[in-house]
């Protein structure tokens, strides 16, 4: 009897379906219904609603719900409407909350209120990895979801949740005032960090307040293994 694809277990479908490129992936759903179990978890896999070039959504929310049990990493711009934080995907490990380049400098180009990206994260608390590029602030209540509920502001919240991290990037980050960094951060996690200022911009973003007494910190971390500096307004202190 002659053995064809079909016959594979579905652990070698899992392993196929990792090395194909989406194009060859749809091809392989349209091929029979076998082949539609098989390989459509990884055409789901990683999803962002939204096309970046005219900012329109390209699937729908009720195309997203029904394959919600697939996705693992999903892109949220500041234009995906309400209806997309309400829902639910048990797989999520991944959140990347992108930007357009264009708006970095707007605030008043979202459309939903930092209270639903609360709701959002807790709603997906198992995910690793976060990725936010949104110019607002943020509640507490977001930061919480990753570090526990603690009696702190949002700031102290938000750096709770850098000491905790392997790989942490900071990237034309603001923040306010000369609010000092927690002298109660471990870092002991931490194996890369990166700090880096990329938009050329006149706004003070006060480097100076924040990236040298963190360093000072990072010092103590004896798994970092990378250290990234493009700050061009505060140089890197050697003498560390």
């Amino acid at each position: 009897m002659e053995t064809t694809i079909l016959d594979l277990p579905k652990e070698i479908h899992l392993i196929i379906g990792q090395h194909l490129h989406l194009k060859s992936i749809y091809s392989c759903i349209l091929v029979c219904r076998s082949f539609y179990s098989a390989f459509i978890p990884y055409l789901w896999s990683g999803i962002s609603p939204i096309n970046p070039q005219d900012r329109t959504i390209t699937t729908s929310s009720t195309h997203v719900r029904a394959n919600a049990h697939h996705i693992k990493y999903f892109t949220i711009f500041p234009t995906l409407t309400e209806e997309f934080y309400h829902l639910v995907f048990p797989r999520l490990r991944t959140l990347c909350m992108r930007a357009y380049i264009e708006d970095f400098g707007n605030e008043n180009y979202f459309v939903v209120k930092p209270s639903l990206k609360v709701h959002f994260m807790l709603s997906h608390p198992f995910v690793r990895k976060l990725v936010y590029l949104h110019n607002d602030v943020l509640p507490k209540e977001f930061w919480d979801v990753f570090s526990g509920i603690v009696k702190a502001d949002a700031l102290n919240a938000f750096w709770k949740v850098c000491g905790q991290v392997q790989n942490l990037r900071l990237m034309d980050v603001n923040i306010p005032g000369s609010a000092p960094v927690p002298l109660t951060l471990s870092f002991q996690q931490l194996k890369s960090l990166k700090i880096e200022r990329l938009r050329s911009t006149s706004r003070d973003f006060s480097y100076q307040n924040w990236s040298l007494p963190l360093l000072e910190q990072v010092k103590a971390a004896e798994g970092l293994q990378y250290l990234k500096w493009t700050i061009k307004d505060v140089p890197f202190p050697a003498q560390m």
